[in-house]
Protein backbone atom coordinates (compact mmCIF):
# COMPACT_ATOMS: atom_id res chain seq x y z
CA UNK A 1 0.00 0.00 0.00
CA UNK A 2 1.52 3.40 -0.80
CA UNK A 3 2.23 5.59 1.89
CA UNK A 4 -0.59 8.45 1.28
CA UNK A 5 1.29 11.00 3.92
CA UNK A 6 4.62 10.44 2.53
CA UNK A 7 2.79 10.48 -1.26
CA UNK A 8 1.66 13.97 -0.34
CA UNK A 9 4.42 15.18 0.98
CA UNK A 10 6.83 14.32 -2.28
CA UNK A 11 3.96 15.59 -4.69
CA UNK A 12 3.93 18.68 -2.66
CA UNK A 13 7.86 19.10 -3.13
CA UNK A 14 8.15 18.69 -5.90
CA UNK A 15 5.34 20.94 -6.97
CA UNK A 16 7.16 24.24 -4.43
CA UNK A 17 10.52 23.27 -6.58
CA UNK A 18 8.66 23.61 -10.05
CA UNK A 19 6.76 26.56 -8.92
CA UNK A 20 9.99 28.14 -7.56
CA UNK A 21 11.77 28.16 -10.86
CA UNK A 22 9.03 29.93 -13.14
CA UNK A 23 8.65 33.18 -14.10
CA UNK A 24 5.96 35.79 -14.40
CA UNK A 25 5.67 34.72 -17.85
CA UNK A 26 5.40 30.80 -16.93
CA UNK A 27 3.23 31.97 -14.01
CA UNK A 28 0.44 33.89 -16.41
CA UNK A 29 0.33 30.58 -18.42
CA UNK A 30 -3.07 29.06 -19.03
CA UNK A 31 -3.29 25.41 -16.90
CA UNK A 32 -5.10 23.08 -18.03
CA UNK A 33 -7.75 23.85 -15.18
CA UNK A 34 -10.41 26.07 -16.73
CA UNK A 35 -10.13 29.71 -16.43
CA UNK A 36 -7.17 29.92 -14.06
CA UNK A 37 -3.18 30.13 -15.10
CA UNK A 38 -0.82 28.83 -13.10
CA UNK A 39 -0.46 31.25 -11.03
CA UNK A 40 -4.01 30.35 -9.77
CA UNK A 41 -3.19 26.74 -9.32
CA UNK A 42 -0.72 27.78 -7.09
CA UNK A 43 -2.63 29.67 -4.88
CA UNK A 44 -5.43 27.09 -4.68
CA UNK A 45 -2.99 24.57 -3.46
CA UNK A 46 -1.90 27.29 -0.15
CA UNK A 47 -5.26 28.50 0.01
CA UNK A 48 -5.73 26.61 3.14
CA UNK A 49 -2.45 27.86 4.63
CA UNK A 50 -3.21 31.27 3.91
CA UNK A 51 -7.02 32.24 4.33
CA UNK A 52 -8.58 31.43 8.08
CA UNK A 53 -10.55 28.29 8.29
CA UNK A 54 -13.37 30.70 9.49
CA UNK A 55 -13.17 32.84 6.19
CA UNK A 56 -13.86 29.61 3.75
CA UNK A 57 -16.24 28.62 6.14
CA UNK A 58 -18.55 31.52 6.01
CA UNK A 59 -18.05 31.62 2.05
CA UNK A 60 -19.26 28.26 1.73
CA UNK A 61 -22.35 29.02 3.73
CA UNK A 62 -22.62 31.81 1.57
CA UNK A 63 -21.74 29.87 -1.95
CA UNK A 64 -23.61 26.74 -0.38
CA UNK A 65 -20.63 24.71 -1.90
CA UNK A 66 -17.01 23.89 -0.01
CA UNK A 67 -15.50 24.06 -3.87
CA UNK A 68 -16.71 27.08 -5.18
CA UNK A 69 -15.81 28.55 -1.74
CA UNK A 70 -12.16 27.64 -2.13
CA UNK A 71 -12.46 29.58 -5.78
CA UNK A 72 -14.06 32.38 -4.36
CA UNK A 73 -11.15 32.98 -2.14
CA UNK A 74 -8.29 33.10 -4.50
CA UNK A 75 -7.95 36.80 -4.44
CA UNK A 76 -7.07 36.70 -1.10
CA UNK A 77 -4.18 34.57 -1.27
CA UNK A 78 -2.95 36.32 -4.47
CA UNK A 79 -1.99 39.75 -1.62
CA UNK A 80 0.95 37.28 -0.64
CA UNK A 81 3.70 37.18 -2.74
CA UNK A 82 4.96 34.50 -4.82
CA UNK A 83 7.38 33.70 -2.46
CA UNK A 84 5.35 33.62 0.05
CA UNK A 85 2.87 31.18 -1.59
CA UNK A 86 5.24 29.07 -2.87
CA UNK A 87 7.23 28.99 1.18
CA UNK A 88 3.13 28.33 2.14
CA UNK A 89 3.59 24.79 -0.16
CA UNK A 90 7.07 24.18 0.75
CA UNK A 91 6.35 24.48 4.61
CA UNK A 92 3.50 21.90 4.41
CA UNK A 93 4.03 19.25 2.68
CA UNK A 94 3.97 17.46 5.37
CA UNK A 95 0.60 18.23 6.58
CA UNK A 96 -1.80 18.62 3.26
CA UNK A 97 -5.41 20.27 4.39
CA UNK A 98 -7.68 17.33 4.52
CA UNK A 99 -11.23 18.08 4.16
CA UNK A 100 -14.00 16.10 6.28
CA UNK A 101 -14.55 12.52 5.30
CA UNK A 102 -12.22 12.29 1.84
CA UNK A 103 -8.80 10.82 3.52
CA UNK A 104 -5.31 11.62 2.55
CA UNK A 105 -6.54 10.48 -1.03
CA UNK A 106 -7.87 13.81 -1.59
CA UNK A 107 -5.07 16.20 -0.75
CA UNK A 108 -2.85 13.54 -2.99
CA UNK A 109 -5.65 13.89 -5.80
CA UNK A 110 -5.18 17.51 -5.72
CA UNK A 111 -1.25 17.74 -5.69
CA UNK A 112 -1.03 15.39 -8.64
CA UNK A 113 -3.96 16.23 -11.05
CA UNK A 114 -3.28 20.41 -10.30
CA UNK A 115 0.56 19.15 -10.96
CA UNK A 116 -0.35 18.02 -14.41
CA UNK A 117 -2.76 21.40 -14.91
CA UNK A 118 0.31 23.64 -14.74
CA UNK A 119 2.80 20.79 -16.38
CA UNK A 120 1.47 19.96 -19.52
CA UNK A 121 0.94 23.61 -20.49
CA UNK A 122 4.66 24.47 -19.53
CA UNK A 123 6.35 21.29 -21.36
CA UNK A 124 7.85 20.38 -17.75
CA UNK A 125 6.06 16.84 -17.48
CA UNK A 126 7.18 14.38 -14.69
CA UNK A 127 7.00 11.22 -14.68
CA UNK A 128 4.49 10.65 -11.28
CA UNK A 129 5.74 7.61 -9.42
CA UNK A 130 3.02 4.89 -10.04
CA UNK A 131 1.66 3.93 -6.61
CA UNK A 132 1.25 7.65 -6.50
CA UNK A 133 -1.19 7.02 -9.57
CA UNK A 134 -2.87 4.23 -8.04
CA UNK A 135 -3.87 5.71 -5.58
CA UNK A 136 -5.53 8.79 -7.26
CA UNK A 137 -7.42 6.26 -9.52
CA UNK A 138 -8.47 4.32 -6.48
CA UNK A 139 -9.69 7.52 -5.32
CA UNK A 140 -11.20 9.43 -8.36
CA UNK A 141 -13.44 5.48 -8.39
CA UNK A 142 -14.45 5.73 -4.56
CA UNK A 143 -17.72 7.19 -3.13
CA UNK A 144 -15.53 9.66 -1.33
CA UNK A 145 -14.88 11.55 -4.85
CA UNK A 146 -18.48 12.05 -5.90
CA UNK A 147 -19.61 14.46 -6.98
CA UNK A 148 -16.92 17.23 -5.45
CA UNK A 149 -14.20 15.33 -7.76
CA UNK A 150 -15.67 13.40 -10.60
CA UNK A 151 -19.12 13.95 -11.42
CA UNK A 152 -21.76 11.50 -10.73
CA UNK A 153 -22.67 9.16 -13.82
CA UNK A 154 -19.49 10.04 -15.68
CA UNK A 155 -17.94 6.53 -15.36
CA UNK A 156 -21.31 4.45 -16.00
CA UNK A 157 -21.23 1.71 -18.20
CA UNK A 158 -17.29 1.86 -18.52
CA UNK A 159 -14.28 0.22 -17.36
CA UNK A 160 -10.82 2.04 -17.04
CA UNK A 161 -7.78 0.00 -17.45
CA UNK A 162 -4.44 0.87 -17.13
CA UNK A 163 -1.72 -0.27 -19.62
CA UNK A 164 1.31 0.36 -17.59
CA UNK A 165 -0.01 -0.45 -13.80
CA UNK A 166 -1.94 -3.60 -12.41
CA UNK A 167 -4.76 -1.61 -12.12
CA UNK A 168 -8.71 -0.95 -13.53
CA UNK A 169 -12.05 -0.16 -12.51
CA UNK A 170 -15.53 -0.85 -13.63
CA UNK A 171 -17.39 -2.86 -16.35
CA UNK A 172 -18.43 -2.03 -19.72
CA UNK A 173 -17.17 -0.02 -22.82
CA UNK A 174 -13.03 -0.55 -22.23
CA UNK A 175 -11.03 2.83 -21.54
CA UNK A 176 -7.36 2.06 -21.68
CA UNK A 177 -4.23 3.53 -21.50
CA UNK A 178 -1.35 4.53 -19.17
CA UNK A 179 -2.27 5.36 -15.75
CA UNK A 180 -1.74 9.68 -16.00
CA UNK A 181 -3.59 9.23 -19.27
CA UNK A 182 -6.43 8.08 -17.19
CA UNK A 183 -5.72 10.53 -14.14
CA UNK A 184 -6.58 13.42 -16.92
CA UNK A 185 -9.43 12.34 -18.56
CA UNK A 186 -10.74 10.66 -14.93
CA UNK A 187 -10.54 14.17 -13.65
CA UNK A 188 -12.00 16.27 -16.49
CA UNK A 189 -8.69 17.02 -18.46
CA UNK A 190 -9.55 15.08 -21.48
CA UNK A 191 -8.03 17.05 -23.69
CA UNK A 192 -4.58 16.96 -22.72
CA UNK A 193 -5.20 12.81 -22.32
CA UNK A 194 -4.02 11.93 -25.90
CA UNK A 195 -2.73 8.37 -25.03
CA UNK A 196 -6.75 6.64 -24.39
CA UNK A 197 -8.25 4.54 -27.04
CA UNK A 198 -10.80 1.38 -26.65
CA UNK A 199 -14.62 1.37 -27.50
CA UNK A 200 -15.31 3.76 -24.60
CA UNK A 201 -13.13 6.66 -24.97
CA UNK A 202 -15.46 8.19 -27.03
CA UNK A 203 -18.10 8.34 -24.76
CA UNK A 204 -16.10 9.60 -21.99
CA UNK A 205 -14.51 12.24 -24.08
CA UNK A 206 -18.14 13.43 -25.00
CA UNK A 207 -19.34 13.14 -20.86
CA UNK A 208 -16.69 15.40 -20.06
CA UNK A 209 -17.30 17.88 -22.81
CA UNK A 210 -14.65 17.80 -25.42
CA UNK A 211 -15.23 15.38 -28.63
Amino acid sequence: MTDLREANRTERLALADLFSSLDAAALATPSLCAGWSVGDVLAHLVTPYLVSPARVVREAIRQRSFAAAMVAVLGEVHRHSFDEQVEALRAHADRPFVPPLLGLGAPLTDAVVHGEDVRVPLGRERDVPGQHLRAVLDFGTSWRASPVFIPRGRLSGLRLVATDLDWSHGSGDEVRGPAVQLVRSLYGRIGAATGIEGPGAATLRARVGHR
